[in-house]
């Protein structure tokens, strides 16, 4: 297995595609792919000419955003710095033909100078895309089919942050997950994919962080893995929204953000915390079997062992990729 570098170039109007590549036979539906690994089950080349290159086509404003594919359509979102509003395209994967667009008005808000309007990135799944957008007024998670046409649209709430939006939604069964951590009311919560719908929602005390999710799945037995400051690492159960486990294992000295996603190592999760001008901070935990039982030697909270921890020289906004 080999890791995948999305050869995706989006600079102020342009995304590029590249040909030959066996990993885009495969489906990409999240924020780095599968699982939120970063990983594809096919090699994929990492040097590039550019003749090469499939096909290039144009966006309307720009987007930190990754391309999503499935059954063969690219969605990819940006954003207009000027008049804030939001795009979603799609594109047919084989030749760059673009499907359609649809267009939501937004407006212009504070953000880093770094940030974009279209940073998260879409979830899609077989009847469905999902896409997340946000102003200090509002967060709306929007549906829409695989031809354009808008399904629902749900506001969860303001998002307080200079810094803006950057929560990439996931799909779980039939529900959408989203991780809204800002500094205003945080929680986590899942709607109903088909009708928008809460489905459960959690309360935080939580700061600002932008990490995305990912599925432990032991056994017959399945639980969303989060990260932040205040709660270290989580299993929770995706169908209630019950914390099955939590391991506190981030420095409690200096407020920190999670902005890197958790990664999964074979028994172990790993989760990265850390704050410009401070430590950052790498931690690998193994839940108990129980998931809910007493933590073991290097104890780590309720259901959880810390492995190991690195504390110096850890990446604050980079995700891990675990190989082998």
């Amino acid at each position: 297995m080999q890791t995948v570098n999305w050869p995706r170039v989006l600079g102020v109007f342009s995304l590029l595609l590249f040909a030959s590549s066996g990993a885009f036979a495969e489906d990409w539906p999240r924020f780095r792919g599968p699982n939120g690994a970063g990983l594809a089950p096919t090699s994929a080349r990492t040097e590039w000419q550019a003749t090469e290159i499939a096909w290039q086509t144009s966006l309307p404003g720009i987007g930190h955003s990754s391309p999503v594919v499935f059954a063969g359509r690219v969605f990819v979102t940006s954003g207009d710095e000027e008049s804030g509003s939001r795009f979603v395209n799609a594109y047919r994967l084989s030749d760059g033909h673009r499907l359609w667009e649809r267009k939501f008005a937004a407006t212009g808000h504070r953000k880093h100078k770094l940030n974009s309007f279209a940073s998260p990135t879409p979830a899609v799944d077989s009847e469905r895309m999902y896409v997340a957008w946000a102003t200090p007024e509002q967060s709306l998670i929007t549906a829409l089919d695989h031809d354009g046409q808008q399904l629902w649209q749900v506001d969860v709430g303001e998002f307080k942050s200079g810094h803006g939006f950057g929560v990439s939604p996931i799909v779980v069964d039939d529900m959408v997950v989203v991780a809204l951590e800002h500094q205003g009311d945080s929680r986590w919560l899942a709607l109903d994919s088909k009708t928008g719908e809460i489905r459960w929602q959690r309360p935080l005390k939580s700061s600002l962080h932008y990490a995305t999710p990912c599925v432990r799945t032991t056994g017959d037995r399945r639980e969303l893995i989060f990260t932040n400051w205040e709660q270290g690492i989580s299993g929770v159960d995706p169908r209630t929204g019950e914390v099955n486990w939590a391991a506190d294992v981030f420095d409690k000295q200096h407020i920190e953000s999670s902005i890197s996603s958790p990664v999964l190592s074979g028994d172990l999760v790993i989760g990265v915390c850390g704050w410009l001008g401070h430590q950052n901070e790498v931690a690998a935990v193994r839940p108990s079997a129980a998931g809910n039982g007493a933590a073991g030697d290097g104890a780590a909270g309720d259901g959880a062992e810390l492995v190991w921890k690195l504390e110096r020289g850890a990446p604050l906004c980079v995700t891990p990729i675990v190989v082998g």
